[in-house]
């Protein structure tokens, strides 16, 4: 009987903390609609994996399978790899020598194997880092490393190193100078924005004469007062605020 009434007594005591964790605790992942296309998994044949992950309330799980695989993907040969090879070897062609055209056309599915991990778990940071620096500096196509980092910060805004990425692409791949600062300032409006981000985007200006916006950055940064930069920050400001008379 001693026992009986311990069992439910326990059995009611975790009834209860079940109860109170389930009201307490937020969940990180909002209800997924998989009828939008959107949502849908984009490799067909890890569908039934994917939705069960969603369904069954063990995405990050799930995300932790799919990343294992995107390496062993990206890890291994394709076969239009060992066809590229052998047309160079047979065709003697010049690029195959010193390496010009390597890795480009290959791994064609290394965006949806991305686009796969963090559609099941959107704040698997380094997902986005990984695969999208991969696409545009490996295998040379930075739209698609572009659209993996817009997905990164649509989903999580605050990690500053996805505006980095995405701005170093912009600038070194497609030469967009506009568009480059655009990102930078998206970044200088995040809480947690490093002083050397600020000090990028100061330089930048400066560098192309807009010495008002650099000013402000700099005033910012010495208003900051971090140590590191605060001599830097006090010397730029006396510069520019001589070159604008303000």
């Amino acid at each position: 009987m001693l026992k009986k009434t311990a069992f439910l007594l326990l059995l009611a005591s975790f009834l209860c903390s079940c109860y109170y964790l389930d009201k307490k605790f937020e969940y990180p992942f909002k209800v997924v609609d998989i009828s939008l296309a959107q949502n849908q998994p984009p490799i067909e044949e890890y569908t039934l994996a994917d939705l069960s992950g969603i369904v069954f309330g063990v995405r990050k799980m799930a995300a932790d399978i799919a990343w294992i695989q995107l390496l062993q993907y990206y890890g291994g040969k394709e076969e239009s790899e060992e066809k590229h090879a052998q047309e160079c070897k047979e065709h003697d062609h010049e690029h195959c020598a010193d390496g010009v055209n390597y890795g480009k056309g290959r791994y064609k599915v290394l965006q949806k194997h991305t686009q796969r991990i963090v559609r099941l778990d959107p704040f698997f940071t380094y997902a986005y880092i990984y695969g999208g620096a991969c696409l545009a500096w490996n295998l040379d196509r930075p739209d698609e490393g572009i659209a993996v980092f817009n997905e990164g910060i649509k989903n999580v805004p605050n990690q500053w190193q996805l505006y980095l990425y995405k701005m170093a692409i912009i600038y070194k791949k497609l030469d967009k100078y506009n568009q480059m600062v655009g990102e930078l300032e998206k970044a200088l409006k995040q809480p947690d924005c490093p002083v050397m981000v600020k000090a990028i985007l100061a330089n930048i200006y400066r560098k192309n004469e807009n010495y008002i916006r650099a000013l402000q950055i700099w005033v910012e940064i010495y208003d900051a007062n971090e140590s590191e930069y605060h001599e830097k920050s006090e010397k730029e400001i006396q510069e520019l605020r001589a070159m604008t008379g303000l």
